[in-house]
């Protein structure tokens, strides 16, 4: 009897579909990102999470809306045209925590996070690795236990921890230990509230070619990659955390743009450390980009359809408060979701 060979492809997607199937599906949501960048503020956040709750989005699944960088009190912006940017972080408080940006966020964030709980949703908080974020505010290093309690007393069911900066190195144990006191914190905090908090690790920033791997950082000449580019196959982040503490979920390539390539190289990634994907411990691609502008309704049903196919988290970059609905409809596909 000749045995007849199932494309690798047709097993590839079988089985990716049934790591959404457990007790924890891949989160769904929302972030400030893509769109807002650093000028996101108490409004945004509200009228988002309204229209989350609304349109539709709610009942086919997404909950959590997730502030991104930029919320931090800073002492000074960079000049223009950057000027979105800290240029000086603010300090902490008394209590060594982080303190809001009052202008952005005037009501606090214990309002805003019971807000967005009235709405029946979830609502998730950024902080960086090293001392400073992305965008040169605040970060969370050497205050991992301090700001992970604060994010839990607010309310926040979402912490993304991102990896932007060259003062925490890989190859020194700091990424390592920082992460896990990060994790291993939340997951407390979330045990003794009785409620889980995800840890959402962004290991996907250095820019370069050879991200995963590079064990002599042939042609790495950014200072930043040199700390974060896994040179043993210890070090590469898939590995070092799949761990009782570890994120629910990770990324480890490059962040999204708002391009038809950009999503295939995310998504070929996602295929290459497929194994490392489960309930739980969900490997990201990063953020879909359906919705904000670049991508034709063909290309984001495609996006979608890998998506969703691949087992990953949903939380859209795009307005979700000014779409037509053609883009409604893909978010919203029940045939996909379910």
């Amino acid at each position: 009897m000749t045995r007849k060979k199932i494309p690798a492809g047709v097993l590839f997607a079988a089985a990716m579909s049934l790591l959404a199937v457990g007790e924890m599906s891949p989160p769904m949501g929302w972030s400030s990102w893509n769109t807002f960048r650093l000028t996101v503020d108490e409004g945004i956040i509200k009228s988002s999470a309204v229209t989350m709750a609304q349109t539709g989005l709610k009942a086919a699944g997404y909950e959590f809306i997730l502030i991104d960088d930029g919320w931090t009190h800073c002492d000074a912006l960079q000049p223009p045209p950057h000027d979105t940017a800290c240029a000086k972080p603010g300090p902490r408080d008394p209590n060594g925590n982080l303190q809001v940006n009052r202008t952005k966020f005037p009501s606090g964030f214990k309002s805003l996070t019971d807000y967005v709980h009235s709405l029946g949703l979830k609502i998730g908080i950024y902080t960086s690795v090293s001392a400073v974020t992305c965008g040169g505010f605040t970060g969370s290093l050497n205050h991992e236990e301090i700001d992970a309690k604060w994010f839990a007393s607010m309310g926040f069911d979402l912490v993304k921890h991102d990896t932007c900066g060259s003062d925490c190195s890989i190859h020194t144990g700091c990424m390592q230990n920082a992460t896990q006191q990060m994790g291993s914190t939340l997951r407390a905090e979330g045990a003794v509230l009785g409620r889980e908090i995800i840890y959402y690790l962004d290991h996907g920033n250095p820019i370069n070619p050879q991200l995963m791997y590079n064990p002599h950082n042939r042609y790495v000449e950014d200072t930043e990659c040199l700390v974060k580019l896994a040179t043993k196959p210890e070090e590469l982040v898939w590995l070092w955390t799949k761990a009782p503490w570890g994120p629910h979920v990770f990324k480890s390539w490059f962040d999204r743009h708002d391009s038809w390539m950009s999503m295939l190289s995310n998504v070929h990634n996602q295929i290459r450390v497929a194994e490392w994907h489960s309930c739980g411990h969900f490997h990201t691609p990063d953020m879909p980009t359906c919705g904000q502008g670049n991508l034709s309704i063909s290309e984001c049903r495609a996006e979608f359809a890998l998506y969703t196919i691949l087992g990953a988290p949903l939380i859209l970059g795009c307005d979700i408060r000014n779409q037509p609905p053609a883009v409604m409809d893909i978010f919203t596909n029940r045939e996909m979701l379910e």
